[in-house]
C-alpha cells in the first residue's frame, strides 16, 4: 500500500524535474538569442512564442498539483508522525500550497493552452502545416492515424513504453476533437463565444490541456533521459522503470476515458494496467533511497527527525522531542495553584496560557 501511495509521486518528480530542467534551457536559448539581436523569420517567432505560451500554462498547473497532492500523500502516510510540526510534512505543505494559484489559478491558465491546442486543431482542419519550434505538436501530424488506432495491452508483462507512448498520444487526440465538437455545439446554443468556452471546460477542454503536457512531458523524458542513447547504463534500469511507472499510473486515472473512447476493450488492458503498476512498484522498491536522495536538499535544509538521511527516525524524532525543556514544567504552572475568581483578570490571563 505504502509503495503504491508514494512511488509513482517520486516517478513523477523525476519526470518533472527533467521537463523543468529541459523547458528552463529551451527558454533561457531563447531569451538569450533575442537579447542578442538573432531574428527569427516573424512567422516561425510567433509559432515559437505561442508554443512557449501554451506548455508554460499547461505545465505550471500540473506540476503544482502533483506536488501538493505528493505531500499531502506523504503526510498521511506517516500518520500522527507525519503531522507532528517537528517533522515539517506540514511546512513544506504549507509552502507549497500557494504555487497553485501563482501566476493565476491552475483552473483558468489551463484554459490558455486548451484555447492554443484548439487553433491548432482548426489550422489543421483547414490542411495547414503544424510549425512546432519546441516540438509539443509534431506527433499531430499524425493526427487521425492515432485517432483510430486500439490499445493492445494483454498482459502486465509484456507493456511496452510503445504501448505507454501510443495510449497517451491517442488520450489527446481524443479530447482534442471532442473539445472542439463540445466547443461548436455550445456556441450553437450559447449567447456568446465566451460563454460557450465556460461551458466546454469540464471533462473537456480542461482535460485536454493536461493530457497534453503529460503527454509532452513523458515524451521528452523518454528521449532526453530513460531511453536516451546517452543515458549511462548504471542508471537506465531505474529511468526507464520510473517512465513506464508513471505513465502507466497516468494511463489507470483516465480508464475510464479509454474505454469510453473505445480504445481499449474488455476487462483484460484494466488489470494488466493495474498489476504493472504495482509491479513498477516494486521493481523501483530497492532504488528509492539513492532516487530521493538525488533529489532531496541536505539534512540541514530539510530539517525534519523522520527525513533525515542517517535513515533513524526514530532515534531522531526521540531526540527532538524529548529534550530537558520538555521534561520540565511550564515556567507559569505555579499561577495556576491560587484558585481564581471566574471572569477576573487572573482567570483571564489563565486562560490565555492555557
Amino acid at each position: 500500500m505504502q509503495q503504491w501511495r508514494l512511488i509513482p509521486y517520486l516517478a513523477g518528480a523525476y519526470v518533472w524535474h527533467s521537463f523543468a530542467v529541459w523547458f528552463n534551457t529551451r527558454f533561457f536559448e531563447i531569451t538569450v538569442r533575442r537579447y542578442t539581436g538573432v531574428q527569427l523569420p516573424p512567422d516561425e517567432a510567433a509559432a515559437e512564442g505561442r508554443e512557449v505560451h501554451g506548455l508554460s500554462c499547461a505545465s505550471k498547473p500540473v506540476a503544482s498539483w502533483l506536488a501538493r497532492d505528493g505531500i499531502q500523500e506523504a503526510r498521511e502516510a506517516c500518520g500522527g508522525h507525519g503531522y507532528l510540526a517537528v517533522n515539517r510534512i506540514g511546512d513544506l505543505r504549507n509552502t507549497n500550497d500557494p504555487n497553485c494559484t501563482y501566476e493565476g489559478d491552475n483552473n483558468c491558465i489551463l484554459m490558455q493552452t486548451s484555447n492554443y491546442l484548439l487553433s491548432i486543431y482548426k489550422d489543421i482542419r483547414k490542411g495547414k502545416k503544424i510549425n512546432s519550434p519546441l516540438g509539443s505538436l509534431n506527433f499531430l501530424s499524425n493526427l487521425e492515424r492515432i485517432a483510430q488506432s486500439k490499445g493492445n495491452i494483454q498482459s502486465p508483462k509484456n507493456i511496452s513504453k510503445q504501448d505507454v507512448e501510443g495510449a497517451l498520444q491517442w488520450l489527446v487526440v481524443y479530447f482534442l476533437k471532442n473539445s472542439n465538437k463540445r466547443l461548436i455545439e455550445r456556441n450553437g446554443v450559447d449567447p456568446d463565444e465566451f460563454t460557450a468556452r465556460n461551458n466546454s471546460q469540464v471533462f473537456f477542454c480542461r482535460s485536454l490541456a493536461i493530457a497534453f503536457i503529460q503527454n509532452f512531458a513523458m515524451e521528452r523524458f523518454g528521449n532526453d533521459k530513460a531511453f536516451s542513447p546517452d543515458c549511462p547504463a548504471e542508471f537506465a534500469e531505474a529511468l526507464q522503470n520510473m517512465y513506464m511507472l508513471y505513465g502507466l499510473w497516468i494511463i489507470e486515472k483516465n480508464l475510464g476515458t479509454f474505454y469510453q473512447g473505445g480504445y481499449f476493450s474488455g476487462d483484460k488492458a484494466g488489470h494488466a494496467i493495474k498489476e504493472a503498476i504495482l509491479d513498477y512498484c516494486l521493481r523501483l522498491k530497492k532504488d528509492v533511497l539513492p532516487l530521493v536522495d538525488a533529489l532531496a536538499p541536505p539534512d540541514w535544509v530539510l530539517n525534519s527527525p523522520i527525513g533525515h538521511s542517517n535513515l533513524k527516525p526514530l532515534e531522531n524524532l526521540h531526540d527532538a522531542m524529548v529534550t530537558p525543556q520538555s521534561q520540565e514544567r511550564a515556567p507559569w504552572w505555579r499561577e495556576l495553584l491560587d484558585p481564581v475568581d471566574a471572569g477576573s483578570k487572573s482567570d483571564l490571563i489563565v486562560q490565555s496560557k492555557l
